[in-house]
């Protein structure tokens, strides 16, 4: 049976962590995740997809405000094409 100095349960952000700081202290670490990937929900889910969503949204909010702006400039100034 193997042995090991630290077993980390669940492969989310924090046992990621966890692991591989041990590991690089040189400890023997095993790591239990029930999932096929690692990363947790935080990483698939929660955090990482929802900033991206927030991102979007603040981008789309930006160029809908200049949209606007652009529109009244127009109708203040000849534009010359």
């Amino acid at each position: 049976m193997k042995q090991y100095d630290l077993i980390v349960i669940g492969g989310g952000a924090g046992g990621l962590t966890v692991a591989a700081g041990a590991a690089s202290l040189g400890a023997r670490v095993a790591l239990i995740e029930k999932e096929a990937q690692l990363g947790g929900d935080c990483l698939h889910f929660g955090c990482v997809p929802s900033k991206a969503l927030i991102k979007i949204a603040s981008e789309v909010y930006e160029a809908k405000k200049i949209k606007e702006w652009v529109c009244l400039a127009s109708k203040k100034y000849t534009i010359w094409r």
